[in-house]
């Protein structure tokens, strides 16, 4: 007790404090559980630039070799100062890709993650604190299939400058253009012009915030407010598919995860390679799959999306 109101501060530490606790007596956090979720989890000593405004982005990935670097290298281009991975149980060449960024980059960091069972949200809210005690004063949680902008301005610099403790970043489902086989930023993609429904968070760093499932949402006190938006590249070929889809309702059932969490995960599996190789000319064609929950608007726009600094499609050097 006396540890947690060390951390109490001011107002709104001592609320997150006390959010924290109720979270603790309604048996919503569970130390313990999340010590266990992580404890095959190696997080290396990270040497951050602590700071008003720093922005750390952290992850946990596997098998993402054809887009992690690219995802990464759209977060530093935001403006984002580092980059926490946990590499999960990679055979595809993911974890030697890390390794070597981080050798070359120092902005960007490897951890290592050999806990065969999913526990995202333990995970994450680990990753957070490290980044944390590292100087982070906002943690960006992310997926490597996932490209975020903000409105009119570069990623860093909207965070920087809003008096919000969380950011909302509504998602807009994206395909690679039929044939394109240019690098990942200079592709040609689907845009859907509609957000897809679902929300993600960045948030102010805090000791005792807790990410939510699938980085949905966090617990954490404080103004929320919108403004960001995500470019969603979850589908890239049928060999990506089954993949993801095997990778992920494994990695869910050693977890003992609920029925609903990845749903369209464990539906996924159950496809053979026709039925997976019609599943991925219907996704790149702009269709809909109720199978996988895969329901874009079809109000698609063609364009490099990836090339632009903001979400406004504002090119490459037009503010420098």
């Amino acid at each position: 007790m006396r540890r947690l109101h060390r951390l109490a501060r001011d107002a709104t530490d001592l609320a997150q404090v006390r959010e924290w606790l109720s979270g603790y007596l309604r048996g919503e956090v569970r130390p313990r559980d999340d010590r266990r979720a992580t404890a095959l989890m190696t997080v290396p000593r990270l040497v951050g630039s602590p700071g008003a405004g720093t922005v750390w982005a952290v992850a946990t990935v596997r098998d993402e070799v054809d887009v992690v670097e690219a995802s990464i290298r759209h977060l530093l281009d935001q403006g984002v100062d580092s980059v926490l991975v946990s590499d999960h149980l990679s055979t595809d060449g993911t974890r030697e890709l890390l390794t070597e960024l981080a050798r070359s980059d120092p902005s960007i960091h490897v951890a290592i993650d050999d806990e065969p069972g999913h526990f995202q949200k333990e995970k994450i809210t680990r990753l957070a604190r490290a980044a944390w005690r590292a100087g982070a004063e906002w943690i960006v949680p992310f997926d490597a299939d996932e490209f975020w902008f903000a409105e009119g301005c570069r990623l860093a610099e909207f965070l920087r400058t809003t008096r919000a403790a969380v950011v909302t970043a509504e998602m807009h489902d994206v395909v690679p253009v039929a044939g394109s086989v240019e690098e990942f930023q200079d592709r040609e993609y689907l845009v859907d012009e509609q957000p897809s429904g679902d929300v993600k968070v960045a948030f102010r760093a805090h000791p005792l915030a807790r990410v939510g499932p699938g980085n949905h949402g966090v617990s954490r006190v404080g103004l929320q407010a919108p403004g960001l938006r995500i470019a969603h590249i979850p589908y890239r070929g049928p060999t990506q598919l089954e993949r993801k889809f095997q990778t992920g309702s494994a990695a869910l059932d050693r977890s003992g995860a609920a029925e609903w969490e990845g749903w369209h995960w464990r539906a996924g599996a159950g496809l053979n390679d026709t039925e997976l190789e019609e599943l991925w000319q219907l996704i790149r064609s702009g269709g809909r799959s109720e199978l996988i929950g895969w329901k874009p608007s079809g109000s698609w726009r063609r364009e490099r999306i990836l090339r632009s600094r903001a979400w406004t499609g504002e090119p490459p050097g037009a503010s420098d």
